[in-house]
């Protein structure tokens, strides 16, 4: 059975099997027991007996026994004064219910007698009906008896099914998340649809791994490649400027700019490779996130003096983290210096940080035109563009907080941006950063690349 659709449908088969086998047994075994017969139904039996016996002897008997029990589903006997029944060969000594050990078989045995006479010797007729072992289950025990056995088979198939399923869907949630070298037990028999799902699944997500890595190192090479061209041109404008300062104020700073620009873009996309390969490694160290914060602070607080806004810090004493410093500080300076471009002149930064659960959170909210709802988690991919015309006046490249979000992530935190009229602020946006307290007992520090 190769097949699921094969699978299913013997299952179920075997499921409609079982009930209609369990119906059969309650038909047989479980048949409600209707009662022996009454005396006076008794007495009619003895006097019909009595007239055979004169006519026709003990022949007669036997027969006319044999098709009272057909008819009555009970068992009866005709018994001497010793108690011997009448069997095959004559008054015999042996009870031949008593070699009844068939399933269900119960020593227990309801009787009714009547006294007759067969040549003037006393006789006894006697109805006898032995219960079986499961007679007397009440009706609905019966029934739910019959649920859970249809029920165990039914969740077994049901669990056996859909186990790879659920492993489907979990591997596909990681995936989605980033996990790229998430893999599925191939489960169930090569060539039927389970297996083939699992194969494919695997098959894709390996072809996506291959596909990101070879984008990675696709970036980091052209990165590599364009900082000695960049470097060079740097050189020649830099001699150019010595050999005809006349032009330093026209072309000449128009196409340093340029190249300033690209060098930048060209520094970001470095950062970004070197964040999503595989053997990145951060410099690990306890650090102290309110300082960090209020350095970045001040330091971005000269741009900000120069277009008339205002950077306001409310940082606890301390605030204790494990952290690459260098990658934290580039991840704060960044979105700070995002938030202070944004913001109008004259206008206001604020910088807050807060400790919520397990984790210390870095508010840093701005007064700029904000981001749309459905564009907030698009914003930390590389190279986003939003519909806003946030995006349309910065003039920015899109890289800079998807080095934010790997570099948050790397750290075990993540990573949130919502328009600040949700938190008080209005108009602007608030990006948090959440990285984890430091824990009592810190890991070993990551060796170096």
């Amino acid at each position: 059975m190769n097949s699921l659709f094969m699978r299913l449908f013997s299952g179920f088969w075997l499921l409609l099997l079982i009930i209609v086998l369990c119906l059969s047994l309650l038909q047989r075994y479980w048949t409600p027991y209707a009662g022996l017969p009454s005396q006076s139904a008794m007495a009619e039996y003895a006097q019909e007996l009595e007239q055979l016996y004169q006519e026709d002897g003990h022949g007669a008997l036997r027969g006319y026994l044999r098709s009272l029990s057909r008819q009555q589903g009970l068992r009866f006997v005709l018994l001497d004064s010793s108690g011997n029944p009448l069997g095959r060969r004559g008054w015999q000594g042996r009870d031949e219910d008593e070699d009844d050990n068939s399933l269900f078989a119960s020593r227990s045995v309801s009787t009714r007698s009547t006294p007759l006479a067969l040549d003037d010797q006393p006789h006894q007729l006697q109805a006898r009906y032995r219960h079986r072992g499961l007679q007397d289950i009440p009706l609905w025990l019966q029934l739910s008896l019959v649920m859970v056995a249809s029920t165990a088979l039914a969740a077994w198939l049901a669990r056996t099914l859909s186990r790879p399923l659920r492993q489907v869907r979990e591997a596909s949630k990681r995936l989605a998340a980033g996990d790229l070298a998430v893999r599925v037990p191939e489960k169930g028999r090569a060539g039927d649809e389970l297996h083939g799902l699992c194969a494919d699944f695997n098959r894709m997500a390996g072809q996506l791994q291959q596909l990101m890595a070879a984008r990675d190192r696709l970036t980091r090479d052209i990165s590599h490649e364009l900082r000695s061209p960049l470097a060079r041109m740097q050189v020649a404008m830099a001699l150019a400027r010595r050999q005809a300062p006349e032009l330093a104020e026209g072309p000449m700073n128009r196409m340093e700019q340029e190249i300033e620009q690209l060098d930048e873009l060209v520094g970001q996309l470095l950062s970004l490779a070197r964040l999503e390969s595989a053997d990145s490694r951060l410099q690990l160290a306890q650090l102290d996130l309110s300082t960090l914060a209020r350095e970045v602070s001040d330091n971005a607080s000269y741009e900000a003096r120069e277009r008339q806004i205002t950077v306001h810090c409310d940082l606890p004493e301390q605030a204790l983290i494990r952290g690459d410093r260098r990658l934290l500080a580039s991840a704060l300076d960044n979105v700070l210096r995002n938030a202070i471009h944004y913001s109008p002149e004259p206008g206001q930064v604020w910088v807050n940080l807060s400790q919520q659960g397990g984790n210390w959170q870095v508010a840093i909210t701005d007064q700029g035109p904000g981001v749309p709802e459905q564009e907030l988690e698009a914003i930390f991919a590389p190279f986003a563009r939003v519909s806003c015309a946030r995006e349309r006046d910065g003039g920015g490249y899109g890289v800079g907080l998807a080095i934010v979000k790997r570099a948050i992530e790397a750290h075990g935190g993540l990573v949130q941006a919502k328009n600040a009229s949700n938190t008080g602020a209005s108009p602007g946006l608030t990006v948090i950063l959440s990285l984890p307290v430091l824990s009592t007992h810190p890991e070993r520090e990551q060796p170096n690349a």
